[in-house]
């Protein structure tokens, strides 16, 4: 696996053709991409093909890093499981390898099928499976998110169970924990420019035995109704959705929210037919730092909306880069062997093996393409 931009990323490509019982041979691409921009709890994007089926996974922790790390360890014993016994009996493997774990991960798995052209998707939380043919969105997986969740239980609350299947209760934060109000929640547009930030619930509490799950005098909060990892806690089932891509050529686009919090699947640049993991990776960086939003602000009592230019929405620190010694690096590039030129903040100019790219105020991004001609 080379090397081509920051502590972990990967672009790794498979060219293969697989003959379906028609004349046709289909051809399929995968490139995948991880830029641990953050916390370093974005788990490696990985995928695998056996002669009928290809699967993936796409996994983003959050609380720290013993989920994702057991995810990333035994991805292939999990693709495995979805290839052979499909896509629920993968989610359940998962489930069961990290249940000792107090942090967690929101994970999707997904599985294509060559001869019928099938795609499930399974998935915990709200990492990202979408598909595009003819550079249109013709499909999109659901995220556990409060938004679904609102939909199916108005009130706020519902009932979920633990790995070991004892109940419990999610609940629908509607204010901070301090009882201020809640802060804009940050939703991209289409064109890449405007951003809506209306004030709503974002984050769920979660009770077991009629009380709630603290930490520290602070209840736990997620935004995600369902997810692997943290033992304990309550969940909603994964979400499963079927979809039969019509001919023709396609691709599935697959990202942590490192991505889909700052871009909109029906953007055109996920839509683009030649795009791969790396290049997603890349704008998703630009949009987290660069000043290019105009900002809709709806206030939550008036509906009143203010417009307002800042890069700094979600509080973006200035990326720090250094090489993989920890020496600081004001400027890089990608040479053609996978290393990196760079040149040192005091001008020293050195060729190193790798580098690593941190922003306080953006997140963690995992890509991965699937293309299918």
């Amino acid at each position: 696996m080379a090397s081509v931009a920051a502590d972990i990323l990967a672009d790794t490509q498979t060219l293969r053709k697989h003959r379906r019982s028609t004349p046709d041979v289909v051809t399929t691409t995968v490139t995948t991409a991880l830029c641990q921009f953050n916390s370093g709890e974005d788990a490696v994007p990985t995928f695998m093909e056996s002669a009928t089926h290809t699967a993936f996974m796409v996994g983003d922790g959050h609380g720290g890093k013993q989920t994702v790390t057991c995810l990333t360890k035994n991805a292939r014993v999990i693709l495995v499981e979805a290839l052979v016994n499909g896509l629920e009996s993968a989610m359940a493997k998962s489930q069961s390898l990290c249940k000792e774990f107090d942090d967690g991960a929101m994970l999707t798995i997904a599985r294509y099928d060559f001869e019928s052209r099938q795609l499930q998707v399974i998935s915990a939380g709200d990492c990202s499976c979408s598909v595009y043919q003819k550079k249109r969105l013709v499909h999109e997986q659901p995220h556990r998110d409060v938004d679904a969740f609102l939909k199916e239980h108005p009130d706020g609350s519902a009932g979920g169970t633990d790995v070991d299947g004892n109940s419990g209760t999610i609940v629908v934060q509607w204010a901070n924990a301090d009882g201020s109000a809640l802060a804009p929640v940050f939703n991209p547009e289409p064109d890449g420019v405007n951003m809506k930030c209306p004030r709503k619930p974002y984050y769920f509490n979660f009770k077991m035995n009629g009380e709630f799950l603290n930490s520290s005098g602070r209840r736990k909060q997620l935004a995600g109704s369902s997810f692997v990892g943290h033992k304990g806690w309550p969940r909603q089932l994964p979400c499963l959705t079927t979809f039969v891509v019509p001919e023709g050529p396609f691709h599935i686009v697959m990202t942590s929210d490192g991505v889909s919090d700052i871009m909109h699947p029906a953007d055109d640049f996920l839509k683009d037919p030649e795009v791969v993991a790396y290049e997603i990776l890349q704008e998703a960086k630009k949009r987290w730092t660069e000043n290019r939003w105009t900002i809709h602000y709806e206030d939550a009592d008036t509906g009143q909306v203010t417009l307002h230019d800042n890069n700094k929405m979600c509080g973006h620190s200035t990326t720090t880069t250094t090489d993989d010694r920890g020496r600081h690096v004001q400027r890089y590039r990608i040479l053609s062997n996978g290393t990196y030129r760079v040149t040192y903040t005091d001008g020293d100019i050195r060729t190193v093996a790798g580098i690593v790219e941190k922003n306080r105020g953006a997140d963690d991004i995992s890509v991965l393409v699937f293309k299918c001609e």
